[in-house]
């Protein structure tokens, strides 16, 4: 029973002490660090992101842009609902914005500004 008494109040008494020491070291940022230098609480992160267009295929300058233009449009009513329909959007989004920098690269300012802006709708 005494060996059992003692035990209990080390656990106690060891769990008061970390108890403390967390509590100090929460008032005192620089009590918690472990080589005394300062504590940088706020850093902010820069991520470079690269992201490839896909190939936007035919161009909307080309006779044959309305067959693809019908084509996406079926492909997009057979796709149904949810995740599958928004990633083909944003897919055929991609591929106008890819488009339209290929249509004023080449020299057709307007045509590209037209489908850059439908790619943004």
């Amino acid at each position: 029973m005494r060996n059992a008494l003692i035990g209990c109040s080390a656990a106690v008494i060891f769990g008061l002490v970390v108890l403390l020491m967390s509590i100090l070291a929460v008032g005192d940022p620089k009590a918690a660090s472990l080589n005394g230098d300062d504590v940088v609480v706020n850093q902010e992160v820069t991520v470079k992101v690269e992201y490839y267009l896909p190939y936007p295929g035919i161009l909307p300058d080309n006779p044959m842009y309305k067959l693809k233009a019908v084509r996406d449009r079926v492909s997009l009513w057979l796709s149904g609902g949810g995740e599958a329909r928004i990633r083909r959007e944003l897919l055929y989004a991609d591929k106008r914005i890819g488009a339209a920098k290929a249509l004023v690269d080449g020299g057709k300012v307007s045509l590209g500004v037209s489908t850059a802006t439908k790619a943004e709708k």
